[in-house]
Protein backbone atom coordinates (compact mmCIF):
# COMPACT_ATOMS: atom_id res chain seq x y z
CA UNK A 1 0.00 0.00 0.00
CA UNK A 2 1.22 3.75 -0.76
CA UNK A 3 -0.41 6.99 0.16
CA UNK A 4 -0.40 8.68 -3.00
CA UNK A 5 -0.68 12.58 -2.67
CA UNK A 6 -1.64 14.42 -5.90
CA UNK A 7 -3.07 18.25 -6.49
CA UNK A 8 -5.63 18.43 -8.72
CA UNK A 9 -5.38 20.86 -12.05
CA UNK A 10 -8.43 23.01 -10.49
CA UNK A 11 -6.11 23.92 -7.55
CA UNK A 12 -7.82 21.11 -4.69
CA UNK A 13 -5.31 18.23 -2.49
CA UNK A 14 -5.95 15.15 -1.81
CA UNK A 15 -4.85 11.97 -0.93
CA UNK A 16 -5.62 8.01 -1.43
CA UNK A 17 -4.06 5.00 -0.24
CA UNK A 18 -3.47 2.72 -3.11
CA UNK A 19 -2.26 -0.86 -3.94
CA UNK A 20 0.54 -0.74 -6.46
CA UNK A 21 1.99 -3.78 -8.28
CA UNK A 22 5.05 -3.50 -10.29
CA UNK A 23 6.07 -5.86 -12.47
CA UNK A 24 10.00 -6.68 -12.46
CA UNK A 25 10.40 -6.52 -16.08
CA UNK A 26 8.91 -3.00 -16.43
CA UNK A 27 10.91 -1.89 -12.99
CA UNK A 28 14.42 -2.14 -14.72
CA UNK A 29 16.30 -3.86 -16.78
CA UNK A 30 18.51 -5.58 -14.97
CA UNK A 31 15.78 -7.19 -13.29
CA UNK A 32 14.24 -8.72 -16.57
CA UNK A 33 15.18 -11.60 -18.34
CA UNK A 34 16.50 -10.30 -21.29
CA UNK A 35 18.77 -11.47 -23.58
CA UNK A 36 21.97 -10.18 -23.69
CA UNK A 37 24.61 -9.58 -25.91
CA UNK A 38 27.98 -8.21 -25.02
CA UNK A 39 30.46 -6.74 -27.86
CA UNK A 40 34.03 -6.49 -26.55
CA UNK A 41 36.22 -3.32 -27.45
CA UNK A 42 34.05 -1.27 -29.22
CA UNK A 43 35.81 1.61 -31.57
CA UNK A 44 32.92 3.58 -32.39
CA UNK A 45 30.23 5.34 -30.59
CA UNK A 46 27.52 2.80 -29.55
CA UNK A 47 24.55 5.09 -30.95
CA UNK A 48 26.11 4.61 -34.59
CA UNK A 49 26.79 0.77 -34.29
CA UNK A 50 22.93 0.04 -33.17
CA UNK A 51 22.09 2.61 -36.12
CA UNK A 52 24.05 0.39 -38.62
CA UNK A 53 21.89 -2.73 -37.05
CA UNK A 54 18.78 -0.87 -38.07
CA UNK A 55 17.51 0.27 -34.86
CA UNK A 56 16.83 4.31 -33.80
CA UNK A 57 18.06 5.74 -30.39
CA UNK A 58 14.41 6.13 -28.28
CA UNK A 59 16.28 8.40 -25.06
CA UNK A 60 18.62 7.79 -22.58
CA UNK A 61 17.73 6.60 -18.66
CA UNK A 62 20.33 7.21 -16.44
CA UNK A 63 23.28 5.72 -18.28
CA UNK A 64 21.66 3.26 -20.42
CA UNK A 65 20.57 4.24 -23.92
CA UNK A 66 17.01 2.92 -25.30
CA UNK A 67 16.83 1.90 -28.83
CA UNK A 68 13.78 0.20 -30.80
CA UNK A 69 13.50 -1.45 -34.48
CA UNK A 70 9.67 -1.92 -34.96
CA UNK A 71 8.44 -4.09 -37.35
CA UNK A 72 5.97 -3.28 -38.83
CA UNK A 73 4.10 0.61 -39.39
CA UNK A 74 2.06 0.75 -36.82
CA UNK A 75 5.51 0.75 -34.65
CA UNK A 76 4.37 -2.74 -33.45
CA UNK A 77 5.65 -5.19 -32.68
CA UNK A 78 9.59 -4.27 -32.17
CA UNK A 79 12.27 -5.25 -30.51
CA UNK A 80 13.62 -3.11 -28.00
CA UNK A 81 17.18 -2.89 -26.71
CA UNK A 82 18.70 -1.19 -23.20
CA UNK A 83 22.42 -0.98 -23.86
CA UNK A 84 25.25 0.66 -21.88
CA UNK A 85 29.04 1.20 -22.41
CA UNK A 86 31.05 -0.77 -19.51
CA UNK A 87 34.72 -0.09 -19.62
CA UNK A 88 35.48 -0.64 -23.69
CA UNK A 89 32.37 -2.97 -23.63
CA UNK A 90 28.85 -2.43 -25.09
CA UNK A 91 26.52 -4.71 -23.39
CA UNK A 92 22.76 -5.05 -24.94
CA UNK A 93 19.90 -6.27 -23.76
CA UNK A 94 17.17 -7.26 -25.92
CA UNK A 95 13.63 -7.95 -26.22
CA UNK A 96 10.45 -8.17 -28.15
CA UNK A 97 7.82 -5.59 -27.04
CA UNK A 98 4.45 -7.71 -28.83
CA UNK A 99 2.13 -4.35 -28.52
CA UNK A 100 2.37 -1.12 -26.55
CA UNK A 101 2.04 -1.65 -22.80
CA UNK A 102 -1.84 -1.21 -21.95
CA UNK A 103 -2.57 1.23 -18.20
CA UNK A 104 -5.45 1.15 -16.12
CA UNK A 105 -6.01 -1.31 -12.99
CA UNK A 106 -3.04 -2.62 -14.06
CA UNK A 107 -0.25 -1.96 -15.95
CA UNK A 108 0.96 -4.46 -18.13
CA UNK A 109 4.28 -4.71 -20.40
CA UNK A 110 3.30 -6.73 -23.44
CA UNK A 111 6.99 -8.21 -23.97
CA UNK A 112 8.57 -11.40 -24.97
CA UNK A 113 11.81 -11.54 -22.48
CA UNK A 114 12.47 -15.44 -22.85
CA UNK A 115 15.13 -17.12 -24.83
CA UNK A 116 12.78 -19.05 -25.89
CA UNK A 117 10.96 -16.85 -28.55
CA UNK A 118 12.45 -17.96 -32.32
CA UNK A 119 11.75 -14.19 -32.93
CA UNK A 120 14.16 -13.32 -30.07
CA UNK A 121 16.80 -15.51 -31.43
CA UNK A 122 16.56 -14.82 -35.04
CA UNK A 123 17.30 -11.31 -34.00
CA UNK A 124 20.33 -12.12 -31.38
CA UNK A 125 21.89 -13.98 -34.60
CA UNK A 126 21.40 -11.60 -37.40
CA UNK A 127 22.75 -8.53 -34.68
CA UNK A 128 25.70 -11.15 -34.27
CA UNK A 129 25.98 -11.43 -37.97
CA UNK A 130 26.38 -7.71 -38.65
CA UNK A 131 29.05 -7.63 -35.94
Amino acid sequence: MVKLVYTHASGACGSDVVRVRVSPRAHNFQRQKDMQIKINSIKENPVNILRRMGYSFQRYEGEQMSFVRPLARAGFPRFHIYAKVEGSDLIINIHLDQKKETYGQDTRHHGEYDSDSKALQDEVGRIKSII
